[in-house]
């Protein structure tokens, strides 16, 4: 009977542990894909507001329908 409840005993800690780990992986790959998520958040609000900023080369203005001027003008 104590055979078996070592042996149970070590499944239960192994068990316990597995899960530890699990969760633990779990939980890093959850901060590494939020990190990249505001990474990616900071990236696009710089690439907007630098549109927003900069309209693109001298002269270049759209047309009032939204088509941009022939080249060479």
């Amino acid at each position: 009977m104590r055979r078996v409840d070592l042996v149970l005993g070590w499944i239960s800690v192994g068990g316990g542990s597995g899960a530890l780990l699990a969760v633990a992986w779990t939980a890093q790959w959850i901060s590494v894909g939020t990190l990249l998520g505001v990474v990616m958040l900071v990236n696009a609000a710089a690439r907007f507001r630098l549109a927003r900023e900069d309209p693109g080369p001298a002269g270049f203005r759209p047309d009032g329908d939204g088509r941009s001027p022939p080249m060479g003008r």
